[in-house]
């Protein structure tokens, strides 16, 4: 019986599919709401690339493995240029009021990237020739910088384009605390594993210290991966700037997007609504959604 591992193309073989996916039709992109924790606005969106075409079994096309793939095989600043390039082509389609309302928009970006001369040449590049809302850089954990002088370069010409930078699933990988005052940045994230362990003790005062630091350094805080409304009040009472996650909002494709955004109130975070943000008779269940887009 052949395994699942020896099924699957070899790490080249698989940048190459990837590669041609950039080159051609692109990866399809999905953009997930950040909410208020205070007022439960939706204030922002993160951009979230996908395999184009109908969601495959395959293993090696989800993304956290073609991004893998992508940092080890040196396709990282080709990947992230063409996500905000596409990203920021399709926003550019949104009505007015929604471009200026629903920012910052936030890219992932790998630390192969930043650390890479061409990649700060060509967001420039894209930035100059384009009107943008404000971007925001989240730097992944999952991969180490080897150039961190060039990072730091880099981050401080794009600040002059209204660039942020978030550390994104702080605690994790390489997303450590030195990293918050090398680079600058202006906002710490919650990783989902640490959102979903908040109902303990020990996760509600691991959560407590996250965003004690990020207030020291004067960070703004988002929490990933709210699953329910336990959750959301749990943060709120500690004292989180936002929140994303599939109880609120999972990732939705650029028109639904603007029509959830559209439709989104705040009354569904009083006290005695148990509903989540987005409405299923409006768009689709929760469930086929994140059949779909998560």
């Amino acid at each position: 019986m052949t395994s699942v591992a020896n099924s699957e193309p070899s790490g080249q073989a698989q940048a190459g599919f990837l590669r041609d996916v950039i080159d051609t039709e692109g990866l399809a992109l999905v953009y997930q709401p950040k909410f208020s924790v205070a007022t439960g606005a939706a204030c922002g969106v993160e951009v979230l690339a996908r395999w184009p075409g109908p969601r495959s079994a395959k293993l090696w096309q989800q993304p956290d493995h073609f991004i893998r793939c992508a940092e080890q095989q040196g396709l990282a600043p080709k990947l992230d240029c063409h996500v905000l390039s596409k990203a920021l082509g399709q926003i550019s389609q949104w009505p007015a009021w929604l471009r200026l309302n629903l920012e910052p928009v936030s890219v992932n970006v790998s630390a192969s990237s930043v650390g890479n001369e061409g990649f700060l040449r060509s967001v420039k590049r894209i930035l100059s020739s384009t009107l943008h809302p404000r971007i925001m850089f989240e730097l992944t954990e999952t991969a180490p910088l080897d150039n961190t002088e060039q990072a730091i370069k880099a981050f401080k010409d794009l600040a002059r384009y209204g660039v942020e930078v978030s550390l994104d699933d702080f605690g994790q990988g390489h997303n450590q605390p030195s990293r918050m005052e090398l680079f600058q940045a202006r906002e710490l994230k919650i990783d989902k594993k640490d959102t979903a362990g908040i109902d303990s003790h020990a996760g509600r005062r691991h959560v407590q210290e996250l965003i004690g630091l990020a207030r020291k350094a004067g960070l703004r805080v988002t929490a990933e991966g709210v699953e329910c409304r336990e959750q959301w009040q749990l943060l709120q009472a500690l004292g989180c700037d936002y929140a994303q996650g599939f109880w609120l909002s999972p990732p939705l494709p650029s028109a639904a997007t603007v029509e959830f955004v559209q439709q989104h109130s705040p009354e569904i975070l009083k006290p005695g609504v148990s509903s989540p943000l987005y409405d299923p008779r409006q768009l689709w269940s929760g469930l086929a959604m994140r059949q779909h887009y998560g």
